[in-house]
């Protein structure tokens, strides 16, 4: 099993960012790699979402079903097909030292999945390119995108754009 954690903080109180969250249909807005969301459900637990990506010459649908919800404390997704996948979401109150912030929180995804369940056919890549050789592309591009979402997340629910610190720690193999 392996992990993935991203930590940052957002200053927001943790309802407008749990709602931020909670508003899947609104992630388009956010990366030019998201290329549409459909919904079944009311957007509680048991909705189901399918998030259209495209980059390169890849296009992947990742599908994930809300799990749990504890506002505006945490959100739990779980991915339906492909790979076994958990994604928690958690929000907590913080404080920063800037006298001009009200209410913070502190955020932290944390992502743990099993790539050995991973559906090798889920993804088609053109022909002669290797898996390893897509994956070593993808890991920048990804970390750049998830600051750059980072960017826009933060100057919408804050009112202004700020430099915001992502912090991203995977662990590969977790028990």
């Amino acid at each position: 099993m392996g992990r993935l954690d991203l930590t940052t903080t957002i200053h927001a109180p943790p309802a407008d960012v749990y709602d931020f969250l909670l508003d899947v249909e609104g992630f388009p807005a956010y990366s030019e790699y998201v290329r549409g969301v459909t919904r079944r459900g009311d957007g509680g637990a048991g909705t189901e979402y399918g998030v259209a990506l495209a980059w390169w010459k890849l296009t992947y649908t990742v599908r994930f079903r809300v799990v749990d919800l504890d506002p505006p404390e945490r959100v739990v997704w779980r991915v339906v097909e492909d790979v076994e996948s958990e994604l928690v979401w958690h929000l907590e109150p913080t404080t920063v030292d800037d006298p001009a912030v009200d209410e913070a929180t502190a955020v932290t995804l944390t992502a743990r999945y099993d790539p050995e369940t991973a559906d090798r056919g889920a993804l088609t890549l053109p022909p002669f390119v290797p898996t390893s050789r897509v994956v070593a592309m993808a890991r920048p591009v990804v970390r750049r995108e998830a600051e750059r979402i980072l960017e826009r997340v933060v100057a919408d629910l804050e009112g202004e754009p700020r430099e915001a610190t992502l912090t991203i720690e995977v662990h590969p193999d977790v028990g």
